[in-house]
Parts: structure tokens; C-alpha cells; sequence
């Protein structure tokens, strides 16, 4: 019996079901002689959002790659709705680099079309639904009037947007993103971040790789602080506190007290950007 749905009727089921969205329990990757991942367990329920913070080379990237199915774990378990993750249609991944050719003569709606395939099948063309929810996409993450703009011409912001419409005309309950704010300026960041805010009333469980402490801190109900381990798992008022955040970034952090709380500042902005391969 197959452990892992194929029809997107079976996500919707799921996500009313009880239990966790994503469970991950002990999880180990061990890379070349390395531990890029060590025991790392916690749960999720529908519409949760979490920020998954740590230095470079903590495992982030490894972690939304195992949690993905791309990448199985040398020991533990992950859980998707009490499923493996592996080709879970449930779940869309957004990489750092997401593969795809800006030069190519499509346009946004095309790329958001894409997270349709799995749906469509290998022969059966879009049709008038499939273009209905692609539409639907666009309007939720605010780019419904570029829809017919070759990608060519995107800001990043409106790259990142178009990528997040993809996973939802995917239809996924689970969203993976690694380091989507990178590159961005400030409002492009705000943008992305009120839009995943939007994402939680729809009950899209997102899991975001971050950098940005601060931002993590203000925008985000709960916080994963890695380093290998989890060094800390809850909401950031309770994760981020000097002791914890020390531990994780070791000398190469500044500490400031501030009225919301303790703000950290990482020395990584000269090591050669994030070598997260964890």
C-alpha cells in the first residue's frame, strides 16, 4: 500500500484531521563523517508559522530539504499529516535557488501554471479550474495584474511572490522556504512577510529559513533556533534569550536589549554568503 497520497482531494482530507501537519521526530543527517542535523524533534499544526533561525552552516537548509522528502534523514522520522514526505503533493518547497531560467519567454502566470503538473497529470492540458486557481493565486499574494508580465521583468520581491503563488495552485498545505528575503529591501521583505501572515488564515503551515533575528522576533509566532541542534523551540520571546543565543552563534554575536526584547546581531555578513550544506 502506498504510504504517500496522489490526489489532491486527500491533502484537503488530511488537513482536517487531528494531529500535527509536520511532526519531525529525532532526526539525524550525517553528511560526509558530519552531523549537519542532530535529534531534532517538533511538531506543527495547521496554519503555524515558524521561523527557522541559526548561523551559517546550522542545518537550515538541510532541515527544509529533509522535511521536503528530497533529502531522507540518517536517523528519525518526518511527518507530513501522518504521512512521509516523499513526493507528498501536500507540501511545495521553495529553494534558494528555485531553477528557473529568467531568460525564458514565459510568463508569471505560466510559472504559476507549473505548480498545477502534479495535478494535471503528464497529458491532460490546464483547464478552465486550473486556470481558476492559478488566477485565484495571483489575487491572494497581490501580483494578479502582472499575470501576463514576462518573468524577465520581476523585481525580487515579485520573483518570491510569483514562486509562493506557484505552491499555492499546487494546492499545498505545507510551505518550505528557504531564505525567501534574501536580496530583498525592506518593503519587498514586509511584503513577503504580511503575505505569509495572510497565509495562516488559510491554514498553510509555513516553515521559513531565516537570517534575520529581528524579523523572526516581530513577524513570527514561533522560532526553531539551530545549530545542528535545536537549541531552542517555541514562541521568540521564550527562544531568543542571550544565554540561547550565544550558544548558537558563539562569539560571532552582538546583543542588544531592547524594549521588545534581546536583538542580535551576527558577524556573517564577510563569510562568503550562507555555505548551508549542512
Amino acid at each position: 500500500m502506498r504510504d504517500i497520497p496522489t490526489h489532491r482531494a486527500l491533502c484537503s482530507d488530511l488537513l482536517h484531521r487531528e494531529g500535527p501537519a509536520v511532526e519531525a521526530r529525532t532526526v539525524s543527517v550525517v553528511r560526509a563523517g558530519k552531523t549537519a542535523l542532530e535529534g531534532i524533534t517538533f511538531q506543527l499544526d495547521p496554519g503555524d508559522l515558524l521561523a527557522v533561525v541559526g548561523p551559517n552552516g546550522a542545518g537550515k537548509t538541510t532541515l527544509l530539504q529533509v522535511l521536503s522528502g528530497t533529502l531522507p534523514p540518517t536517523s528519525g522520522e518526518v511527518r507530513i499529516f501522518g504521512h512521509r514526505p516523499a513526493r507528498h503533493i501536500c507540501i511545495a518547497y521553495l529553494p534558494q535557488r528555485p531553477g528557473v531560467d529568467f531568460r525564458f519567454p514565459v510568463t508569471v502566470a505560466d510559472v504559476v501554471m507549473m505548480g498545477r503538473t502534479a495535478l494535471l497529470g503528464p497529458l491532460r492540458r490546464p483547464r478552465g479550474p486550473d486556470r481558476e486557481r492559478v488566477a485565484e493565486a495571483l489575487s491572494l499574494v497581490g501580483i494578479a495584474p502582472l499575470a501576463r508580465r514576462p518573468i524577465d521583468r520581476l523585481s525580487g520581491g515579485e520573483q518570491q511572490r510569483m514562486f509562493i503563488a506557484r505552491a499555492i495552485a499546487q494546492e499545498a498545505n505545507v510551505l518550505l522556504l528557504d531564505e525567501p528575503l534574501a536580496g530583498l529591501d525592506a518593503p519587498a521583505q514586509e511584503g513577503i512577510l504580511e503575505l505569509l501572515g495572510r497565509l495562516r488564515a488559510e491554514q498553510i503551515t509555513s516553515i521559513v529559513a531565516l537570517h534575520e533575528l529581528d524579523l523572526a522576533q516581530a513577524h513570527f509566532p514561533l522560532a526553531l533556533l539551530l545549530n545542528a541542534r535545536a537549541i531552542g523551540f517555541g514562541p521568540p520571546g521564550e527562544v531568543f534569550t542571550p544565554v540561547r543565543l550565544q550558544e548558537a552563534y558563539g562569539t560571532g554575536l552582538r546583543i542588544f536589549d531592547t524594549a521588545s526584547g534581546p536583538i542580535a546581531l551576527s558577524d556573517t555578513c564577510c563569510e562568503g554568503g550562507d555555505h548551508d550544506h549542512r
